[in-house]
């Protein structure tokens, strides 16, 4: 199995001001503002390009299959992260600017199982994010390292 998601998550009226600061009206809010990259005015926290593979291969009791996934690079955060999180204002830096240049080609992560059917016994290893990559779908949160699940279903 194979899918490709493509989307473009566009703002379609960036200039729309959604929070007017009551102190100063020249400081509200608007998308223009608030985005950390407004090229294509693509929403924030939005991947455009999502791949999915899974490969089974069955011999009698045996099953063994490999699945993968990519995510497109997520472009547009808020700006917030980049001016205040990873400045001095609360005294630790967060390091997502760093971050977020040194990872700016997308993730591939790839998951295995294997799996030996007994009577009514089905017995599975699997392992998710095989290569242990880092990665985060979302800023400030890292996804999972690799895990390993050992799994017995038995059929009734």
């Amino acid at each position: 199995m194979v899918g490709y998601t493509f989307s473009v998550p566009e703002a379609l009226d960036p200039k729309y001001v959604f929070y007017v600061n009551p102190y100063n009206e020249k400081n509200s809010l608007t998308y223009l503002s608030t985005s950390s990259d407004t090229n294509g005015h693509i929403l924030k926290y939005r991947v455009q390009g999502l791949l999915k593979a899974d490969v089974q291969v069955t011999w009698k009791r045996f099953s063994t299959g490999f699945g993968g996934r990519y995510y497109s690079y997520m472009k547009n955060i808020d700006k917030f992260f980049y001016e205040i999180l990873d400045g001095q204002m609360f005294g630790v830096k967060t390091g997502i600017k760093k971050y977020r240049e040194e990872h700016n080609t997308g993730t591939f992560i790839v998951d295995y199982r294997v799996s030996l059917a007994l009577k009514s016994f089905k017995f599975s290893v699997i392992v998710n994010n095989l290569m242990n990559t880092q990665f985060s779908l979302r800023p400030l949160t890292v996804e999972p390292p690799r895990m390993t699940q050992l799994q017995v279903i038995y059929k009734i």
